[in-house]
């Protein structure tokens, strides 16, 4: 067992190592790669539209002594003078235009951060049905100029421009009806802007989600028919073949005191009649149905251990059976049925140690995560 259990912990610490040297190595490539991919000192102090932080390193020398320190410097935006303020009037007049030829739209900021305000931004196609130019006047400001643009579109709508203009001329209603408080009851207009209104109360909706929740419930209703069941045959099958080689360790005793099969089973019965362990219990139950069939105690307990799933157990019934009247030889086969259980059990234990040893190596892998997450999450924030 010590053995055992130092190769356990060498094992344990060379995965140990195995993680914490692949952290480093993913660390140094992580670092390596934002050094390659980290901005020059020109780069980061140029300026932008919006205002920014820029993290740089100061460093100060003064009679010998020197000091390093990083700072935060906010990066604000370029001053906009008359002229800058001109060159961007003039590109988002052109660039408003170019979008316009694609179809109408009303953008509320343009390239270089003009900002746009649209007398007519609530434009409706609705009483356009030809064809036909229109004039929309937008306010461009930079800073502290403005300046007033006239574009000039041709209108063709289209079936979807004028559902999109209902839809606007809706949300309008919704919100001039919910400002009304006028009479003692609330008066719905039958036309609005040369549009027919006509009105009806909301159907309500069925409550699908409920019938959905429902039907899986029942299904996991039924799927899980058979669990408790299942749940307690597998624990009945557990606590007989943990049990069972001690029940066969005192079969064996009984029968080299000179009873045979019968017989010791009876003892055996006897003996363990205040037991609450389930093989025990089982035991009593075959020895009473046994007596009220009038059949051998082997042969009731065979069709038992048929029906009980155990395979430790039907080869057990399978040999008292076998072995009914010769007790001497059936104890040599329980001696050997005995011994293979006990390595059974010991394979098995060794194979849940094994298992335990692999689930005990997930909290090292989380940590391996949680470390490259670390070190990997200054490189996103930069970008």
């Amino acid at each position: 067992m010590e053995a055992e259990s130092e190769k356990r912990i060498r094992k344990a610490a060379l995965l140990a190592a195995a993680v914490l040297v692949l952290g480093i190595i993913l660390f140094a490539a992580v670092w390596a790669a934002d050094l390659k991919d980290s901005p020059s000192l020109e780069e980061l102090l140029k300026r932008e539209e919006e205002p920014r932080d820029a993290g740089i390193t100061l460093e100060m020398e003064y009679r010998g002594l020197s000091l390093e320190k990083d700072l935060t410097i906010e990066i604000s935006p370029q001053e906009v003078t008359a002229e800058r303020a001109e060159a961007l009037f003039d590109a988002c007049e052109d660039w408003i235009r170019e979008r316009q030829s694609e179809g109408l739209c009303f953008p509320e900021e343009g390239p270089g951060g003009v900002i746009i305000s649209w007398q007519n931004s609530d434009f409706s196609y609705i009483g356009i049905d030809d064809p036909q130019e229109q004039c929309f006047i937008a306010q461009l400001g930079a800073g502290e100029y403005s300046r007033v643009s006239e574009f000039s579109v041709l209108l063709d709508p289209s079936e979807e421009d004028y559902l999109r203009s209902m839809e606007a001329a809706a949300e309008r209603l919704r919100e001039e009806l919910g400002r009304n408080a006028e009479g003692e009851s609330l008066e719905l207009p039958s036309e609005e802007g040369g549009l027919a209104l006509s009105w009806r109360a909301a159907a309500r909706k069925a409550p699908a989600a409920l019938l959905a929740f429902a039907a899986l419930g029942a299904l996991f209703v039924w799927q899980s028919r058979n669990d408790p069941l299942e749940r307690m045959m597998k624990k009945r099958k557990r606590s007989f073949e943990n049990e069972l080689p001690n029940m066969i360790f005192r079969m064996i005793l009984l029968l080299n005191a000179g009873l045979i099969a019968e017989s010791a089973f009876s003892k055996l019965v006897e003996q363990t009649r205040e037991s609450s362990q389930p093989l025990y219990r089982a035991m009593r139950d075959i020895k009473a149905a046994s007596l009220k069939k009038n059949v051998p105690f082997v042969n009731e307990l065979s069709y038992y251990a048929g029906s009980s799933g155990s395979p430790d157990l039907m080869r057990f019934a399978s040999m008292a059976e076998e072995h009914a009247g010769r007790g001497s030889e059936l104890a040599d086969k329980l001696e050997k049925e005995r011994l293979q259980m006990r390595s059974a059990r010991m394979l098995g234990a060794r194979a849940k140690v094994k298992e335990a040893e692999t689930r005990l190596c997930f909290p090292l892998v989380l940590l391996l995560l949680a470390l490259i997450l670390i070190t990997a999450s200054p490189s996103f924030l930069a970008m």
